[in-house]
């Protein structure tokens, strides 16, 4: 069967060179096409995030002179941010922060990074599509990893000041579920997420929970939910036992020192940085 342009079928499209009525979708990136991807030095605030969302997320670029003309008197914008999975499939869009926004992402007044909001997702790597004006875009493929979010102290104790009967989430670190894998918060509930992660990168500790029991006897690793904000290397009280390591990956810390256990750390256990490390 002929599927070729002109065709009359086109059974399961997947590819539709320039000039093509598909390119709507499908969009052929090749020298000289309206969609060329910008070449760009670029770079991000994070590379690592929780799977929960919310993170503030910038995106560094010569924006200015990129999108000139899409700025405004203090700004560069809209833009449209796209989270695109290792199958190449778009799972998201991020919210630029303001009620009025509605998807569109725009810079800081120095125009040198578009701002914008990582919403949930799933645990993975991700490109990132920047999309403004006339069909332009810069990516940035594989840069952004998501992992289990961190724990902020500062959330549970938020939590536990509202009335019990407003729904808040879970108001103790110990009974809220380890590495959930998808997130669907109320209003009320990310007003405290936000507001409380916010209180906690200020002047909170790095917190997590650990993954699976730790006993001595065997283990020389621990697993924890997420090791986001914790410095490369350090100190940790486990459940009051002070530890220290050496390295960490985003899920463990290696080359652990610390005293003989009288018995073995449950799943669960609370896992903390020793402020006086950071």
């Amino acid at each position: 069967m002929d599927t070729g342009f002109g065709s009359p079928i086109y059974p399961q499209v997947t590819s539709a060179g320039f000039g093509s009525p598909y390119t709507a979708s499908l969009r052929d990136t090749g020298f000289g096409s309206p969609y060329d991807q910008v070449v760009a030095t670029s770079s991000l605030s994070h590379a690592v995030v929780p799977n929960h969302g919310g993170t503030r997320l910038h995106i560094y670029a010569d924006w200015k002179t990129l999108a000139s003309t899409t700025r405004y008197p203090f700004v560069v914008g809209g833009f449209k941010v796209s989270f695109i999975d290792d199958q190449g499939m778009t799972q998201a869009i991020s919210h630029g922060g303001f009620p009025q926004s509605q998807g569109n992402c725009y810079t800081d007044v120095r125009q040198t990074m578009v701002v914008c909001y990582v919403p949930p997702l799933a645990k993975g790597t991700y490109s990132i599509l920047v999309e403004w004006g006339n069909f332009q875009s810069l990516r940035l493929d594989d840069s952004l990893v998501v992992v289990d979010r961190f724990r902020a102290s500062s959330v549970y104790s938020m939590r536990k000041q509202i009335p019990p009967s407003l729904s808040t989430g879970p108001r103790d670190s110990r009974i809220d579920p380890i590495s959930k894998d998808t997130y669907d918060f109320g209003v009320l509930e990310s007003i405290l997420l936000t507001v409380g992660e916010q209180i906690h990168n200020l002047v909170g500790q790095p917190t997590t929970i650990l993954a699976s029991d730790f006993d001595d006897l065997d283990d020389q690793v621990l697993h924890v939910e997420s090791t986001i904000g914790f410095p490369d290397q350090g100190s940790l009280f486990v459940e009051n036992r002070l530890f220290t390591y050496t390295s960490k990956t985003n899920t463990s810390f290696h080359g652990l020192a610390f005293t003989k256990l009288a018995s073995p750390i449950l799943r669960g256990g609370v896992v903390s940085y020793v402020i006086s490390d950071i």
